[in-house]
């Protein structure tokens, strides 16, 4: 709800559209160090924009491939992550 952030809004939730569509896109090719990367961007940007739980949910998804380089283990906070992200009041997907 941040006033100066507000404009910003509209692009920064059709980056986010984006990347969810690449995050199935890397889980699909199995694409571990690019799905991290990703992950890492969001839990900055999640912050930044005001949506604590974006970085929340891509830090544990993060953290989990970073430990157990499965894509398998980290499926629950990464699921989670997507269906919270598809819910955000006026989400362009």
């Amino acid at each position: 709800n941040d006033p100066i952030l507000q404009p910003l809004l509209p692009t920064y939730l059709a980056r986010l559209a984006e990347s969810v569509l690449t995050i199935h896109s890397l889980r699909q090719n199995k694409n571990i160090p690019e799905l991290q990367a990703l992950l890492h961007q969001l839990k900055g940007s999640g912050k930044a924009y005001g949506f604590d739980p974006i970085s929340s949910l891509a830090a544990l998804a993060e953290d989990e491939l970073l430990t157990t380089h499965s894509l398998q283990s980290a499926a629950p906070p990464l699921d989670t992550l997507l269906t919270y992200i598809q819910n955000i009041e006026n989400f362009p997907g």
